[in-house]
């Protein structure tokens, strides 16, 4: 964390990084995700809106579950220029 950060930057860099870690671990699947994080599906959903993630979410083509892959989940470094 940089001198500088404000406390609302530094808890969305980690929010950031706990769902992605969470997405990469439950190999993209939301409900898992959610589960792991102690969020509703919704809850966690909420905070991927707020927090940029599901601009660019696919849908699984086996099933209905919306899954996020890691390489378009935003990384701190993308976030932090």
């Amino acid at each position: 964390m940089n001198r500088g950060t404000k406390l609302n930057e530094a808890v969305e860099q980690l929010e950031r990084r706990m769902i992605r870690d969470a997405l990469r671990l439950s190999e993209g699947n939301i409900a898992r995700a959610a589960r792991e994080l102690g969020l509703s599906r919704k809850g966690l959903y909420l905070k991927m809106e707020r927090l940029n993630f599901l601009s660019e979410s696919v849908r699984s083509p086996q099933s209905s579950q919306t899954v996020v892959s890691e390489d378009l989940a935003p990384s701190d470094e993308s976030m932090s220029s």
